[in-house]
């Protein structure tokens, strides 16, 4: 399988794409809005420059119908900046969602990576525990065989001596 290391480092790059999409998509919020507000100052020098041009003179049919199209633009492009700025605000959110989803994904991953080494682990500790036992079992097995069978020849010598001893007396 993958290395639990590589395993990590590629979570670990996962989460921090989907941490520099969120980043994106609160920047384009932050420019639609600078947007927004430059294009709503403007509407608003506009109409207080067409109200003081009203105060000076009555304006003739022409330039109120100029200003009134000028006035339409600006509340048409405030309006489609706003859908913008909306636009950008779903999406930035949509993408905070889906990188906490990610997030919480790769978390579990981890976690069951984890969980797995752990029982990894605990098998190749119980093995090699079996297998020092049976090494113990089998060098006890060697040594009582050793001891008895020292204990048999010491024997042997000592009747052998005694039965010499005997035949020399």
């Amino acid at each position: 399988g993958v290395a639990p290391e590589e395993q990590a480092r590629a979570l670990a790059e996962k989460a921090a794409r989907a941490q520099e999409e969120v980043g994106e998509a609160f920047s384009a919020m932050a420019a639609a809005k600078a947007v927004a507000e430059a294009q709503a100052a403007a509407a608003a020098a506009a109409r207080a420059a067409a109200d003081k041009a009203r105060e000076g003179e009555e304006a003739s049919k022409e330039e109120s119908r100029r200003e009134r199209e000028a006035r339409e633009r600006s509340e048409a492009a405030l309006a489609s900046t706003e859908q913008r700025l909306q636009d950008a605000s779903h999406r930035a959110l949509a993408a905070m969602e889906a990188s906490r989803e990610e997030a919480r994904r790769l978390t579990a991953e981890r976690e069951k990576a984890e969980e797995e080494l752990r029982c990894d682990g605990v098998a190749r500790l119980e093995r090699l525990q079996a297998e020092h036992r049976a090494e113990v079992e089998l060098l006890r097995a060697a040594l009582t065989t050793e001891a008895e069978q020292r204990a048999e020849a010491l024997e042997q010598r000592r009747r052998a001596e005694g039965a010499e001893a005997e035949r020399l007396a």
